[in-house]
């Protein structure tokens, strides 16, 4: 798989893929088993990877395309498609996380029900990951602490005329 090729199936332009802090670049060495990675790097790598959505659709891209190739000389895919798999989780739950802002805001402007209404993905997910309740509670935290220190003005719910 060339680079050019991979550029032209990943949009890129509105991230930069190509560019730091992303690692597009590093992917595809890595996919084309060209790559070699330091523990730091590594850890680099990664820490970023949990984080980036372009990043991760990135590589998701790039093992379908793995995928489609092996698919074409008989290899076995298995082992590409549950990695496929467990990204488009990884990819999901990152997904959930970013509302996490939003759902602490919905919180507090219209009750919990209505957050759960409003963002049911992460109200589910929340029923099982104590790390992200965590998470929901210290912006909750952070948020008064800010707000008692005159750093930001409370929200006000919309009544509505």
């Amino acid at each position: 798989m060339s680079r050019k090729r991979v550029n032209a199936m990943i949009a890129q332009d509105s991230y930069k893929l190509d560019q730091p802090p992303h690692i597009l670049l590093v992917l595809i060495d890595l996919v084309k088993g060209e790559g070699h990675l330091n523990a730091d790097d590594q850890e680099r790598m990664v820490g970023h990877l949990a984080e980036c959505l372009a990043c991760q659709d990135a590589l998701r891209t790039l093992l379908a395309i793995e995928l489609d190739q092996d698919r074409q000389v008989g290899i076995t895919e298995e082992p590409i498609a549950k990695l496929i798999s467990r990204i488009t989780s990884i990819i999901e739950k990152t997904h959930i996380r970013q509302d996490i802002p939003a759902y602490v805001e919905a919180i507090e402007l219209w009750g919990d029900e209505e957050a759960k209404k409003k963002y049911p993905g992460l109200a589910e997910h929340l029923q099982n990951c104590q790390s992200c309740r965590s998470m929901v509670t210290g912006v909750q935290n952070l948020k008064r602490e800010a707000e008692e220190a005159g750093i930001i003005a409370p929200l006000l719910a919309d009544r509505g005329g």
